[in-house]
């Protein structure tokens, strides 16, 4: 073979070698001996688990204060209501007829003022505009209105 073509079939040898120590580099090298069989209590310890989710727990007095801060320019400081700005949620059938779940998932992604749901006609911004709260908060904020709900207490 002369000296030109050995220089022409040279990189491309050399790609394919780097190709192929890559390759084995990302899928990892397989060892020829066997792999040590585990007991079948660190077999049982080493498959995934499957993460229970545990329903969030909402502090109606934490709750409340975070209504206070969020809430109270449209909704009022007991939920009653602001004519012309936020609904009544004292009598809210919505709240009254949701789930905790379906009231925190509303309020995390608020509502437009043309919705045709919206009696108001006032957006409420997603997380009542701060977007700092968080999960927990708004099922905090939701044991609040459970509590007012239930009791039409305004203390």
């Amino acid at each position: 073979m002369s000296d030109r073509r050995v220089s022409k079939i040279a990189p491309s040898i050399a790609i394919l070698g780097l190709a192929g120590l890559m390759t084995a580099a990302l899928t990892g090298c397989k060892s020829s001996s066997p792999a040590p069989s585990a007991s079948p209590k660190q077999a049982a310890s080493a498959r995934p688990s499957v993460a229970k989710k545990t329903p969030i727990v909402g502090s109606a007095a934490k709750g409340k204060e975070l209504f206070q801060e969020n809430c109270t320019t449209c909704h009022g400081m007991q939920g009653q209501g602001v004519p012309h700005l936020g609904a009544d949620l004292e009598t809210n059938k919505f709240i009254a007829h949701s789930s905790d779940a379906q009231v925190v998932t509303f309020i995390e992604e608020g509502r437009s003022a043309n919705d045709p749901l919206n009696t108001m006609h006032v957006a409420m911004p997603p997380k009542g505009g701060d977007p700092a709260v968080t999960t927990q908060d708004l099922y905090d904020i939701v044991a609040f209105l459970r509590q007012i709900q239930k009791t039409g207490n305004h203390k």
